[in-house]
Parts: C-alpha cells; sequence; structure tokens
C-alpha cells in the first residue's frame, strides 16, 4: 500500500479503472446430471464433511473449505407420496422428494430416466461413501498485480454487473448470470472520502442522534428517521405497542424490504406503507408515552427465610434458617491495629505512643496480607505496614530504575522478580540469610469495620449501604447517618427497626435507598399541588429521579427515563446539605401504572 497521506480510518477511495480485464465465477456450478451418482455441496472441517441432506458426518482427508462431493449410487428406492406420510431413511441413506413426467423424476439436485406412472415421489438414495471424489465449489481470488484491482460482483437477468461493496458500481456486460470476480487496471487515484463522519462536539445540554434520509416518491417529502433512543426507557413502551399491533403482512412486507435493501438505498423501489391502526395513531401514542413515569423495581427485604433438606447420619432433617438478601462485606480479612508515632516513646515507661484523633481515642488501621505483585503505585507503596521494607522499595526504584520516589510514580512490572521468574527483594532472617519478598501487609483506613467474632481480630469491610437516613438534631441542624446492610441485618435479627432515628436526632426527615424516587428541584407552581392524593402529570417527568447510588455525603439521582449509568447524562449529585436544601428532593411512589403520591 502507498502512503496516502490522510487520517487513520476507514475510506472510500474514488478510482478510475479500465476495461475488465478478466472475469472468473466465484461459484463452480454443479457437476453434470449423472444416473449412476449424485452431487452433493457441503463444508469440509477438520477432515468431516457435513450436508444438510446426509444424516452423519464422513471423513474427508483434505483442506477445510466449501466443496462438491460425488457419489456412486448402490441402489435406489421410490415410494409414491401420500399426504402425511414422510418416509424415514437411515443414516447411510439420502431422501429427496420430486416428480415424475413422462417417466422422468426430476428434483433439485437429481434426475433419471423410470417406468413409473406421472406423479409426486419420495426417492430413497443408498450413496457409496467410500468411493466420493470432491470438487472445491468455489474458486479462490484469482492473481492480480500491484496496480490492479479485483473487485466481487453479481451479473443479474438483464446482464448488468453490480459490485458487491458498491451498488453505484454497475456496468452491461455479455457474462452469464452469476457471482464473478473481476479484474480492473487502476489508472488514477481521484481521491479519498470518509466512510464515517467525525460525531460533532456536543454544547452542554445537547444531545446527538443518527439517522436515516429518505425519499418519498408518491409526495416528494423528504423524511428523516431517527434511530431508535435506547437510553430512554420509554422505549419498552413503545417495543410493547409495536408488538400488540403487528400483523403477519406486516412482517412480509419488513422482510421483503430488508432482503431488496440494497435497491431500496438506490432509490428503484420504495419503502412499505402501512395503514395506521387508527386516525391520528402517532399522536396519541406520543401522548401517552409523554405521560409515562417510570417505576423501578425495589428489594426492600433485608433477609429472607430458608429452608432445605440436609442429611447427618443416614438420616434427613429440615433446616429453616435466613439468609441475608444481599452481600454483607468484601472478601477480604483485615486485622485492627493501632497506628504507632514513629520514633516517639512515652518517657516514663518507654512504650510506644500511637495516634489519636481529635476526641483522644486511639486511631485504628486495619492490615491486610497481599503479593507484593499487587503494589503498581507510589500510594500502594505508602500504605506498607514495615518500615524497613518501604524504603527498600524506595531506594531500588531510585537506585536502578532512576525514579523519582518523592514525586508520583508507577512501578516497573519487572521490578519485584527478574526475567527468570526469581525475587529481587531480600530481608535478612534472624540467622542474617536473605529470605525473599513475596508479600507485604498494607494499611487501610476503614471507618465502618465489623468484627466477626468477638475473641478474634479478624475484621471485614461491609460491602453495601443499605439506606442513609437523613435527619434532624435537637439544635435544628442536618446530619446523615449511614447504615450498612450489615447493621441492618443485625437490626432485623435483634428484632429492632431498619430504619431508627439515631440517639442526637429530633425527627427523620427523609431516608434514601437504592431506586427511591424523588422529585428534584421541583418549581414553585409545582409544589403546591403537590398535596393532591394522587398524581399523574406528565408535567412532573422532568423533575423525577431515582436513587443510583449512596455514600457518605454523596448521593447520586439519575433521572427516571435515562437508562444509562455510565456517563452524566439526567444525572444530579448532591455532596452538600446546602446542595441538599437548595435542590429540596421529595420523596415520592410510582405505583405500577404510572401513578405518583408523595410518600
Amino acid at each position: 500500500m502507498e502512503e496516502t497521506g490522510q487520517p487513520e480510518g476507514k475510506s472510500w477511495a474514488r478510482l478510475k479503472l479500465s476495461e475488465p480485464l478478466e472475469f472468473t465465477r466465484v461459484y463452480i456450478e454443479r457437476p453434470a446430471f449423472n444416473e449412476k451418482s449424485i452431487s452433493l455441496k457441503g463444508t469440509v472441517s477438520n477432515g468431516k464433511f457435513t450436508n444438510d441432506s446426509l444424516k452423519r458426518k464422513l471423513n474427508a482427508p483434505i483442506e477445510d473449505g466449501q466443496y462438491w462431493a460425488t457419489f456412486p449410487i448402490k441402489q435406489n428406492r421410490y415410494i409414491f407420496a401420500q399426504r402425511d406420510q414422510k418416509p424415514e431413511p437411515t443414516a447411510n441413506e439420502i431422501l429427496l422428494y420430486g416428480k415424475v413426467i413422462n417417466g422422468k423424476f426430476s428434483s433439485y439436485i437429481f434426475e433419471e430416466e423410470t417406468g413409473l406412472s406421472d406423479g409426486r415421489y419420495w426417492l430413497i438414495i443408498e450413496p457409496d461413501t467410500e468411493l466420493v471424489s470432491y470438487l472445491k465449489s468455489r474458486h479462490l481470488p484469482i492473481d492480480k498485480q500491484p496496480n490492479e484491482l479485483l473487485v466481487e460482483g453479481v451479473v443479474d437477468d438483464l446482464g448488468k454487473f453490480t459490485a458487491d461493496n458498491d451498488p453505484d458500481f454497475s456496468f452491461n456486460t455479455t457474462q452469464s448470470t452469476g457471482k464473478y470476480f473481476v479484474r480492473f487496471e487502476v489508472s488514477q487515484l481521484i481521491d479519498f472520502l470518509p466512510q464515517e463522519n467525525e460525531k460533532p462536539t456536543l454544547k452542554k445540554g445537547e444531545k446527538l442522534l443518527e439517522a436515516y434520509t429518505w425519499v418519498n416518491k408518491e409526495t416528494g417529502e423528504i423524511k428523516i428517521d431517527i434511530q431508535k433512543n435506547r437510553e430512554d426507557q420509554r422505549h419498552h413502551a413503545l417495543d410493547a405497542i409495536v408488538v400488540a399491533l403487528s400483523e403477519l403482512t406486516y412482517l412480509n412486507q419488513l422482510s421483503r424490504y430488508s432482503g431488496q435493501l440494497k435497491e431500496w438505498e438506490r432509490g428503484k423501489e420504495d419503502r412499505p406503507t402501512f395503514e395506521q391502526p387508527w386516525p391520528l395513531f402517532d399522536q396519541t401514542v406520543n401522548t401517552a408515552i409523554q405521560q409515562i413515569l417510570v417505576s423501578y423495581a425495589q428489594n426492600k427485604k433485608v433477609v429472607s427465610r430458608i429452608s432445605k433438606m440436609i442429611s447427618k447420619n443416614g438420616r434427613s432433617f429440615k433446616s429453616v434458617g435466613f439468609a441475608a438478601r444481599g452481600r454483607l462485606h468484601r472478601e477480604f480479612y483485615f486485622g485492627r491495629h493501632p497506628y504507632p508515632i514513629l520514633h516517639q516513646k512515652n518517657p516514663q515507661t518507654g512504650e510506644l505512643l500511637f495516634e489519636k484523633d481529635k476526641d483522644g481515642n486511639l486511631q485504628y488501621y486495619y492490615h491486610i496480607r497481599k503479593s507484593v505483585v499487587n503494589l503498581k503505585n507510589n500510594k500502594h507503596v505508602d500504605k506498607i505496614v514495615d518500615e524497613g521494607i518501604k524504603n527498600l522499595i524506595r531506594e531500588r526504584l531510585e537506585k536502578e530504575f532512576n525514579i523519582n520516589t518523592k514525586n508520583t510514580y508507577n512501578i516497573p512490572a519487572d521490578f519485584f522478580y527478574d526475567k527468570d521468574k526469581k525475587p529481587a527483594l531480600f530481608l535478612p532472617n534472624k540467622k542474617g540469610q536473605p529470605v525473599p519478598i513475596k508479600k507485604v501487609r498494607l494499611r487501610e483506613t476503614i471507618s465502618n469495620a465489623e468484627q466477626l467474632k468477638e475473641d478474634v481480630n479478624q475484621w471485614v469491610n461491609p460491602y453495601n449501604n443499605h439506606h442513609v437516613v437523613i435527619y434532624e438534631t435537637a439544635e435544628g441542624n442536618l446530619q446523615e447517618q449511614i447504615v450498612s446492610l450489615w447493621e441492618a441485618v443485625e437490626r432485623v435479627n435483634q428484632g429492632q427497626a431498619v430504619y431508627q432515628l439515631p440517639s442526637n436526632g429530633k425527627r427523620i426527615l427523609t431516608t434514601l435507598q437504592e431506586n427511591d424516587m424523588f422529585l428534584v428541584d421541583l418549581p414553585e407552581d409545582l409544589k403546591s399541588i403537590l398535596e393532591d392524593s394522587v398524581i399523574s402529570f406528565a408535567d412532573f417527568s422532568p423533575y423525577l429521579y431515582r436513587v443510583q447510588k449512596i455514600s457518605s455525603m454523596d448521593y447520586s439521582f439519575r433521572h427516571h427515563l435515562v437508562s444509562s449509568v455510565s456517563d452524566e447524562q439526567g444525572e444530579k449529585r448532591i455532596a452538600s446539605f446546602k446542595a441538599w436544601i437548595s435542590l429540596n428532593p421529595v420523596k415520592v411512589i410510582v405505583d405500577q401504572i404510572g401513578n405518583l403520591k408523595v410518600k
């Protein structure tokens, strides 16, 4: 390929071509009919030949590809065709259906003279699978010179060749109908055109939609078909009404349209038209869709009652218990330790001094052992508990890899093990012998760690936040309480309420749990009608959000119509009580038929 100077990506190259230099059929025609043999088209893969007419695979010690397989016929027999009576051939036989006209039987792959009367017959053939011969059914692309182009296409009944990859490239020819490789000489490279234009840069609040344009031949109108937007949850409602009103005739028209898509795109045929199910159909459907308020399923159960049969000592017992409806903690276990103040001791007792919080309580950290290969950057190195190992790593990074450890850095892939997979870092043991460093203890900060057993220093990091309580203190201030699923399960097991007012609270303002529905930043004129017992107005749709994620003073809301959760579309985040007061979220319930009620 020559250097084009074009940017990377798919492009159309506009070429000036010579007259066709050579035509070669893509597919090799079926071997001529022979009453003593039958030819089947099939595929050879991994030394096995398969064909739909054969019930078993045949050994074929040839290269993979598509072939004509010709079998000598050992014997055959005819059965007069009767309604609802189809013969069942054996694994070594081939079943054909055809007509006898003037004593000659014909099917789509076999013909022979018979002494039978005219009519429809089943023909059962027993082929000789030991004396099969194979012939490639498709030619390989023909060789071409560096300045030549090979085009694959079809010659139709009118003698016109049309390229597969460019329907606008066609010309008349004397070749018979079929699929061909055509060789041309490239006389000139005119220019390049991109196959796809770059997406325009969007401004805040703008949306980008992809659409097709076409011309209605009857009216001359230019139509725009916008591609379906699956980021809007209401597309499920649109699917439902389309399926409900579908008929077999519509599907047949669409199937024909799909089969002749190239002709439609070239403007040779118009698109299929369908009568509206009722007058003003599109307007009434659009009005109904605009009224939709999407409700989201919630798992309100904290624990579930379970029962199962168990066997012990040859006897069966029914075991009954409760299981948490979610993951209680992450898969790692931690040890809790106070954090010593480096190089400082109590002057009276000589004991180590430990860090304390502002209230004078010991500051605890949680240690976990991990392989050194999990250390990827300076943040991981800073967490290492053993100062000797930490300094050893930094020293090796600076001396052998010329990395400034006072700045941010990534650890090279070959840092801990050399090319022979041998450890590169060692510490002396009690006898002074070098011991390879394969694991290190890392220090983590966990604000809500839970102890698994009272007599074992084994702690876990609760995995899920079950809900957040927003409450007012006695002084009139807003505060939050994060409740993990672990704590919610403990409350249920102890017969307590799942949602509780904290000890310093005056009253609960609201609670947030995944998929709770809120009206966020609602205008004053709509607030006045919130006291209605049931609300079902599209006016509330722009302000209806569901709770997507919750963590300490970071609440993520997603618009109820938006299905995507991977970008900022339809997202509102509250990270302070000032923002909470400004947006004033109001908790509501959306039932299964779209009615909205204030909770």
